[in-house]
């Protein structure tokens, strides 16, 4: 039997941040009842092996060299942990590919790369992040709380994982410290454990009817399991689609395995087999939101492939140099407009099932908002093409009322959380011209929550000097100075604005 091994920090720290009330005309409220416990954010990074030296003479099971194990297992216990808190009421766990994608715009602003350099750099962060490289990403998403973990090794036989609760405010501060050794054999026990061990200390709770995505029993999950932090901790080379497909040979029905492996199918275009994985999972554990949120991803992804392809074949210009289709009968190479709309609509139904499981589930309710917005741009783009007076007053119309959907979710959202830059730019956006001050004060909360928000800095600049709002001028001002420089093509406008508040 192993040994279980639990270590806190003397005191948590409390949470100094309260829920901002705002006032305007939308009636959209983000104070929060003071009863109800406050919604927090968290970031959790892959288990840091890079300074773990006294693995380098030991062998794991089976004759594994022990490092390169421990960073199977260390991919693996950061899904299992996320998929876990997920699972918890009043919590917003950030997807790790929303991390991906502000590690790459990080990049593309700080030092002007192409977006496929700046997303290998961003790739390079986010495998064995050390928290002290974290403050970027965290000024991005503005979480309340980043999980980060290393490894020790007390024998060849046992595994020995450390986590570490850092306050994201900077400086960071080591809230609470959980640490379990246990026989290699127990893993999926261990990281339900430290799960738990978390959820305990910060008082969270899992959502009624909440599904387990692991089989039972639990210990049955190894060797799948191992399997998915090595196809995880691959990155996207090559290899990672045969671990995949060797974790798929040992349990065809691990949920996360199925979850994860569609999710790298579809950034590769594989949207049939992607689509074949999502259903699946979605039929096994139908009370897990994640497997709805990527079966919307999915469909939301192929209708975008297939409305480029069209793009492109109707103007060879916009496409990049050496674009072709193929010839094959796959979904990235349609050219079916019809599929683009059922694609998209598939894509919202889904969305909508993630957040019927979980109405609190904060990526969720983003993607019913951004696939109503895409669905009100392409029939702006329908109408704009027809010569048909009726159809372009029905088009005209679908486009309004996709407009007018996407709309009221940002709202929502704000009834949800008040963690959300993006939500609270939207509403702010939609008052252009028509509320410009309590645009201006939606716009602040945005560069509040994210300071690299550019849209809500540049157009937030805007009203403040229309409105002669120094104050919040000075706000925009110095977000925009903490990430552009001479490149960026408002910089000329914003020393302008500098000159004026300082």
């Amino acid at each position: 039997m192993g040994k279980w091994i639990v270590i806190l920090a003397a005191a948590l720290l409390p949470i100094a941040v309260s829920a901002q009330e705002t006032e305007g005309p939308l009636a959209v409220s983000v104070g929060t009842d003071t009863a109800a416990p406050r919604m927090t954010k968290w970031l959790v990074f892959d288990l840091d092996m890079a300074f773990h030296s006294n693995y380098e003479d030991y062998t794991g099971p089976d004759g594994i060299p022990a490092k390169r194990l421990v960073k199977w297992i260390g991919a693996g216990i950061a899904i299992a942990i996320n998929y876990d808190l997920m699972q918890c009421s009043n919590i917003w766990m950030v997807e790790r590919s929303e991390l991906l994608k502000n590690f790459q715009d990080l990049y593309m602003i700080r030092y002007n790369l192409d977006p496929d350099s700046a997303q290998g750099e961003a790739k390079l962060d986010l495998v064995s992040l050390d928290p002290n490289y974290a403050k970027d990403l965290n000024r991005a998403f503005n979480a309340d709380y980043m999980v980060v973990g290393s490894f020790d090794k007390p024998s060849v036989e046992e595994v020995s994982v450390k986590l570490r609760v850092l306050d994201a405010d900077e400086p960071f501060t080591e809230v609470a410290v959980f640490e379990r050794t246990g026989l290699y054999e127990q893993l999926p026990t261990l990281c339900r454990e430290l799960s738990h061990d978390i959820m305990k200390e910060f008082g969270l709770f899992e959502r009624p009817g909440t599904e387990s995505y692991w089989a039972a029993p639990i210990t049955d999950n190894l060797e799948a399991f191992q399997w998915l932090g090595r196809a995880i901790s691959a990155g996207h080379s090559g290899k990672m689609i045969s671990f995949f497909d060797q974790a798929m040979s040992i349990d065809p029905n691990f949920y996360i395995t199925l979850v994860e492996y569609a999710k790298v199918l579809y950034f590769e275009k594989n949207f049939e087999t992607a689509f074949e994985l999502l259903d699946k999972a979605t039929g096994l554990k139908p009370g897990v939101q994640l497997g709805w949120l990527r079966r919307g991803n999915a469909y939301f992804f192929a209708a975008s492939q297939i409305d480029q392809n069209i793009e492109y074949l109707n103007d060879p210009d916009l496409a990049p140099e050496g674009w072709t289709l193929g010839a094959e009968d796959y979904v990235k190479y349609s050219i079916d407009p019809a599929l683009v709309l059922e694609y998209f609509d598939k894509a919202l139904e889904y969305y909508d099932r993630a957040v019927e499981v979980d109405p609190g589930f904060v990526s969720g309710w983003v993607s019913v908002a951004e696939t109503n917005e895409r669905l009100s741009s392409l029939y702006a783009g329908r109408a704009e093409m027809s010569v048909d007076p009726a159809e372009i007053g029905d088009f005209t119309a679908l486009s309004q009322a996709y407009t007018d959907r996407a709309l009221e979710t940002w709202k929502g959202i704000l009834t949800v959380t008040d963690l959300s830059d993006r939500a609270y730019q939207k509403v702010a956006l939609s008052l252009w011209e028509v509320d410009n001050a309590t645009a201006l004060e939606y716009f602040l909360r945005s560069v509040q929550i994210n300071p690299r928000s550019q849209v809500s800095v540049i157009n937030g600049a805007i009203l403040a000097d229309g409105l002669k709002d120094l104050a919040a001028l000075k706000v925009f001002v110095d977000a925009y100075f903490s990430w552009a420089d001479e490149t960026n093509k408002y910089w000329d406008r914003f020393v302008d604005y500098s000159m004026e508040v300082n």
